[in-house]
């Protein structure tokens, strides 16, 4: 969720500088907009190795590999739009303003259904009960050894 709201401010910055053109914002924008990316890649490969079972693993990472991918796809259709000199502000607005649409509705989703820390992270913590349930949620009985 930390990346979510880095992602929300390089969002606001990016808005920012379309509507008092300022390339300040802008860069500031796309600083803050690295540092979410970089920060959400590594951590979400993290959280899909301790989470997946080991025979999953593999397929789950491509999975995400697959949606970043389709992410790219989508943001280079949006820049369709946006033509040197006769650039819409529609256009640029959507294609900055995107981001922020998304992270929103991933904080939600976060908040309302996605709660679990990962069953490693509780045995770390001394908390082997909440590791069973987390085990039991996310995985099928045969999956789970006593």
């Amino acid at each position: 969720m930390i990346t979510h709201g880095i992602s929300i401010i390089a969002s606001f910055l990016y808005i920012i500088g379309l509507y008092q053109v300022s390339l300040n914002y802008m860069i500031a924008g796309r600083i803050f907009s690295g540092i979410s990316i970089g920060l959400g890649h590594s951590l979400v490969s993290l959280y899909i190795k301790e989470m997946s079972p080991v025979s999953l693993s593999g397929m789950v990472g491509m999975f995400h590999q697959i949606n970043v991918m389709i992410g790219v796809l989508i943001a280079s259709l949006v820049g369709i739009g946006i033509r040197k000199g006769d650039a819409d502000m529609i256009w640029l607005y959507l294609m900055f303003g995107f981001p922020m649409i998304t992270c929103f509705f991933s904080v939600i989703m976060f908040i309302v259904k996605f709660t679990y820390d990962t069953p490693k992270f509780n045995l770390i913590k001394r908390r082997p009960e909440k590791a069973r349930e987390v085990f039991r949620t996310i995985y099928k009985d045969e999956y789970i050894a006593g």
